[in-house]
């Protein structure tokens, strides 16, 4: 596994998501994600819908019994005003964050974490509670060697 962290600026962008919660396992976790994204597709689907770009999954809210996340697709301005019901439009979170970029299995990602708190209190980083991950290789693709993810912090306000 291979990681590059650095800060960048993000900027929001139009996405459709599906908002589960579940125990903070990580087994149950991933169980949760692809669920969620399986039926976010289905929605997609019903709608006409077409992902914009690499599919998302956003951490709103943690502790250390469970997890709210949202899995999202990014979407055109056009197919965002389509949504509704359990397939709600958001934004993807804008604004200062640190990036990792990992290249690996997604079963490793709990290194990669540790890797990036390491790094967050190395340079006095303030997270700002809102986290996510980018399956730049696509959400089907996690468990290949060379599957490419990209995890966001979001830095707190001032």
């Amino acid at each position: 596994m291979r990681i590059d962290i650095e800060e960048v600026e993000t900027r929001p962008y139009p996405i459709v998501t599906v908002v589960n919660q579940c125990a903070l396992v990580p087994s149950v976790v991933a169980r949760s994600i692809e669920r969620a994204f399986e039926d976010l597709r289905a929605l997609m689907d019903e709608r006409r819908i077409e992902a914009a770009g690499p599919p998302l999954t956003i951490f709103k809210n943690w502790s250390v019994a469970e997890i709210t996340f949202a899995a999202a697709f990014p979407v055109t301005a056009a197919d965002h005003a389509k949504s509704g019901g359990e397939m709600q439009a958001d934004y993807a979170p804008g604004g200062p964050a640190l990036r990792a970029v990992v290249v690996g299995p997604y079963d490793q990602m709990p290194d990669a974490y540790a890797g990036l708190q390491k790094e967050t209190a190395e340079r006095g980083f303030e997270s700002g509670g809102v986290a996510w991950e980018v399956y730049v290789s696509g959400h089907d693709r996690q468990e290949d060697s060379d599957a490419v993810t990209e995890i966001y912090v979001a830095r707190a306000a001032e």
